[in-house]
């Protein structure tokens, strides 16, 4: 535990990110719709006229859907953020230590059960590749993802207490085990992968008949039940998203989604290949299309590589299927058969979220004793027949050996590299907002266009940031484009220009983007998006993706109170737009270089 700890070192002061920034706002009063404070992860409610709220006032870009639905019912997460909020204010460094502080419960708890469910040797390694997993990083380093923790350790007590209550025999209900499980629902919708074990353990370990059975298992689904009922009054959930899936309210869509997500949880479980490269794409796609090494569409079509992660998917399901088939056909370890099984079932639900290896915490549960149960019995060949030096004993070793050193080696790679490449990122960033060369005066009563971006941390938190840190935000925030490509802006007006896309590029193509807008719900063409400030255009289309737009102003775009940027490697600098009738080509947005020295220190 403490390796682990020291092994994402760097996430105890990674600042705020990203919703942390969102929530905060919402406390303090900043965010765009008000929110109570146990209604932290309600971002937008699926009406109209609040999406028009969020997309004036630039917290949502242009292109999100007015009827798009964001909202999670994790009330007690959210009054654990609201508690951080009124101790540490905006100590970033001490909502971390809090995170941690769950984190190494989360940890304990895993561990007291897999020692008492695993033969020992089983249960350290499993725990030692738990502990070390990638699924981890992202999660320490996000705050808003500290419920996960919560929630995973009361459901692993939860389960743990329902599988002694069962074993001793005893008639009745635990208690225990369905008050720990009301707990874990409290911090949201997590604690549904518990049902997975508990019908795994149900259908292979019991030996009741099945109406004992069922009877045993239906307090426990109550809970369950009883959350996704208040879920659906209250209306957290999410609608018209291209990234986010309800499994009740798209019953078919969720469907195709489990269909396509299992594979790519199986890849990041059996092959440490991080998930999130399936939603956001390969981090050197760029680099490698720019010496040929893959097509340039790679870089904003996310598909392709879809469908080779896909592929290693299935691999990695068929290579489990064979090292399952190994280490269980005899003398099988307890408990690892039922485990194994609600691993498996337990990524069905967290399906309806994009992939992601911090959406892996509980499948790690059940997933880890097999590896480890495969690792000991091919070392336990290996001494027993060593000295045979027979075939059979000397693959059944190295197998072992090998799958045990690549699990512990490429996790630890792949989060090395996600920590530093994601600190880093946000620490350019941070510091390039806090750094916008503009009149501080001024800033509050002007309309900020950014002509490029890169992602949310470089455009929707923008005002946020700035806030949190006692710097003056804009009065509102156009953003224009995601998109890694240059585009022509033509000025066709005093007060609009026209932005167009060259070639096969176009909008709305990355998972980024489809966060706020299904594919099922596009554009066409002659579409106008009128906030009042500024109207939108669609002129023209690529695929059903807008790739000409005309952007209007109410105001001649030299007024004072409009101010246009770009996001370049110097930070963001003003871009002065040509006269009437003339082109300039905005190149594509950049990463800011690295800053000599941060203003923000560590407890940023």
């Amino acid at each position: 535990m403490a390796f682990g700890l020291y092994l994402r070192r760097e996430a105890l002061w990674a600042g705020f990110v990203a919703d942390d920034y969102a929530q905060l706002g919402m406390l303090d009063g900043d965010y765009p719709v008000p929110r109570a404070p146990y209604n932290l992860f309600s971002f937008s409610d699926g009406t109209t006229s609040e999406g028009f709220r969020l997309i004036r006032a630039g917290f949502y870009p242009w292109w999100a859907d007015p009827q798009v639905r964001l909202s999670m019912l994790r009330p007690l997460a959210s009054l654990m953020m609201a508690l951080d909020h009124r101790l540490f204010g905006s100590d970033a460094f001490l909502f971390h230590l809090h995170s941690a502080a769950w984190w190494f419960l989360m940890l304990g708890v895993t561990a007291a059960f897999f020692r008492k469910m695993l033969p020992p040797a089983v249960a350290l390694i499993a725990f030692a590749l738990l502990a070390l997993d990638e699924a981890h990083a992202i999660a320490l380093t996000w705050i808003c993802n500290r419920a996960a923790f919560v929630s995973v350790a009361f459901t692993v007590a939860a389960l743990y207490r329902y599988v002694e209550h069962r074993r001793s025999g005893k008639s009745g209900v635990s208690f225990s085990a369905i008050a720990l499980c009301v707990v874990a629902f409290g911090f949201g919708e997590y604690s549904i992968s518990l049902l997975a074990y508990l019908f795994a353990f149900e259908l292979i370990e019991s030996k009741t008949p099945w109406v004992e059975r069922l009877r045993a298992l239906a307090p426990m689904v109550a809970p369950a039940f009883l959350f996704l009922c208040v879920r659906s009054l209250v209306g957290a959930t999410v609608q018209r998203s291209g990234v986010y899936v309800d499994p009740i309210g798209e019953p078919v869509a969720f469907l195709k989604a489990v269909f396509v997500r299992v594979p790519v949880f199986m890849g990041d479980l059996a092959l440490a290949l991080p998930s999130e490269y399936w939603t956001f794409g390969m981090p050197w796609s760029f680099a490698w299309a720019t010496i040929g090494w893959i097509p340039v569409r790679w870089v904003h079509d996310p598909e392709p590589w879809r469908m080779v992660q896909f592929c290693i998917g299935l691999g990695a399901t068929a290579l489990v299927a064979i090292v399952a088939r190994y280490t269980l056909r005899k003398h099988a370890p307890p408990n690892v058969v039922w485990l194994l099984v609600g691993s498996i079932l337990s990524l069905v639900p967290v399906c309806g979220s994009y992939p992601s290896s911090r959406l892996l915490l509980t499948s790690l549960l059940g997933f880890t004793p097999l590896v480890a149960a495969f690792i000991v019995k091919g070392v336990g060949v290996l001494r027993r027949e060593f000295r045979k030096r027979t075939f059979y004993a000397l693959a059944a070793g190295s197998a072992a050996v090998f799958v045990g050193t690549y699990q512990v080696v490429m996790s630890i790679f792949w989060q090395r590299l996600a920590l530093v490449e994601m600190l880093d990122g946000s620490l350019r960033v941070r510091d390039a907002i806090l750094h916008m060369k503009v009149d501080d005066a001024a800033f509050p009563n002007q309309d900020l266009v950014l002509l490029t971006a890169l992602e949310a941390d470089t455009s929707m938190y923008l005002p946020l940031t700035r806030l949190r840190y006692g710097k003056t935000p804009p009065h509102s925030c156009l953003y224009l484009s995601y998109l890694i490509a240059p585009y022509d802006l033509e000025r066709v007006a005093p007060n609009a220009f026209t932005i167009r896309f060259k070639g096969t590029d176009a909008l709305l193509g990355t998972a980024a983007e489809q966060l706020l807008r299904s594919p099922h719900h596009p554009f066409h063409r002659n579409d106008v998006i009128d906030v009042g400030r500024w109207r939108m255009t669609v002129l023209g289309l690529f695929e059903d993706k807008p790739q000409y737009l005309r952007v209007e102003f109410d105001r001649p775009l030299e007024d004072p109170s409009l101010l246009f940027m770009a996001l370049a490697p110097e930070g963001y600098r003003r871009v002065y737009l040509p006269p009437v009738g003339q082109k300039l080509e905005i190149l594509p947005a950049a990463l800011p270089k690295r800053p000599e020295s941060s203003a923000v220190g560590h407890s940023s």
